[in-house]
């Protein structure tokens, strides 16, 4: 009502434009920025397509019935299509659209024979906007099913789903009060529909993007985290990992066992074979170690030929399967071109709640120190002193 009372429909027609136009724009843009980003050319399609659409309209009373009614119609079923394929590629969703295809095809048949036969333009408006109640409709449904602990996502989500409930009481306020076919008129009924399209655009584009711009800050703190050899977590990811969990065991307690693993004869496998083969060696170990983890275990590059890894609620005697399935995995290794074998020496411990991160690392490199001073090619556990040597737990875990 406020909206009415400040503009009149020319205004809100003419906002509308604009602003399809702007976001049109911007996507267009993110996509030629963003290829690998799916979806982001449909929805800059849909918006694309608002425009004519918008503009059409604006001209209706000038212009034929045909271009003013059929034709707009027919754009506005695009748009709001296109937006929802849009969607579903961005989320990785291949679900086919042709329920959606089926009832653009039933509101157009509706639109034409009404509007080019019968000359009636409140069955057109009403088909449209029940088919669009059903785009938002199923635009909100994969929003929240997709939106998991995304906030904005779960917004975005309960947007579409009230301007759903606004498509379903308009179509049912259409098909029972009727509707001008002059846009242009001033009056709460034909103002107030205007200035909720142009909430709804102006959303619609800012939600959007600000799911591209969530998306973009995924991949680069991702990237950020990433050793770009191996794949593992880097550095600082794993220490990253590590700290959430040395917090989570602080905090409500359990066990977490800690794995500092080094490349035997690292050096060797540089000096003689040089350090394209070095790299691939790194590679495969980090591949084989990889393979035998678990879902909740993480694996870091915490040095050259270094690796750490971190057990959630793992105890240092349930360490030793996950140790020995590492071991086994990296003897097998065959990597052509030499007769130099791939194996680890590897040093663990168990974190105690409350302890510095710093602490338990230092036990864990104490623990690779003599596991290398022992022969390398096997695995050391060094506990806290206020903790006990775990029953039926060899101090060398592998010995090849």
């Amino acid at each position: 009502m406020l909206l009415v009372s400040w503009f009149d429909n020319r205004t809100l027609f003419s906002c509308q434009f604009i602003l399809a136009a702007v976001f049109a724009v911007l996507f267009i843009s993110m996509r030629r920025t963003y290829p690998a980003f799916r979806g982001i050319g449909s929805v800059a399609a849909s918006f694309l397509l608002g425009v004519p659409g918008v503009l059409l309209l604006y001209m209706s009373g000038v212009i034929p019935d045909l271009l003013s009614t059929t034709v707009p119609g027919l754009l506005i079923l695009a748009s709001f299509t296109l937006f929802y394929r849009g969607l579903l590629r961005f989320l990785g969703d291949d679900q086919p659209i042709t329920p959606l295809l089926i009832a653009d095809t039933v509101a157009l048949a509706f639109i034409c024979f009404y509007g080019q036969v019968r000359h009636n333009i409140v069955p057109c408006l009403a088909a449209v906007s029940f088919t669009v109640a059903l785009t938002r409709g199923l635009t909100a449904f994969k929003l929240l099913q997709h939106a998991q602990a995304r906030t904005h996502m779960r917004l975005f989500g309960l947007t579409m789903a009230l301007f759903t409930l606004n498509s379903i009481c308009r179509a049912f306020f259409i098909a029972w009060h009727g509707a001008s076919a002059n846009y242009t008129q001033r009056s709460v009924l034909q103002s107030l529909p205007l200035a909720v399209n142009l909430l709804y655009i102006c959303l619609t584009g800012l939600f959007f993007k600000s799911m591209i711009s969530n998306r973009i800050l995924t991949i680069v703190r991702t990237e950020s985290e990433q050793d770009p050899l191996t794949g593992a977590l880097n550095r600082r990811g794993i220490e990253l990992r590590l700290n959430v969990e040395i917090k989570r065991i602080a905090r409500s307690g359990g066990h977490l066992s800690i794995a500092l693993i080094d490349v035997d004869h690292f050096k060797i496998i540089n000096d003689t074979l040089g350090h394209a083969a070095g790299d691939a060696a790194i590679q495969l170990v980090a591949k084989a170690i990889s393979s035998r983890l678990r879902a909740y275990d993480s694996l870091g590059r915490y040095g050259g030929d270094e690796f750490l890894l971190v057990l959630p609620q793992t105890t240092s005697l349930d360490a030793t399967s996950v140790l020995d399935r590492i071991t086994e995995a990296t003897r097998s290794l065959h990597w052509p071109g030499n007769d130099l074998p791939l194996t680890l020496s590897i040093g663990v411990t168990e974190a105690i709640p409350g302890e510095p991160i710093a602490a338990a690392l230092i036990r864990a490199d104490k623990a690779l120190y003599d596991a290398k001073h022992a022969g390398r090619d096997c695995s050391r556990l060094l506990l806290h002193e206020s903790q006990d040597e775990p029953l039926n737990l060899e101090s060398e875990l592998s010995v090849s």
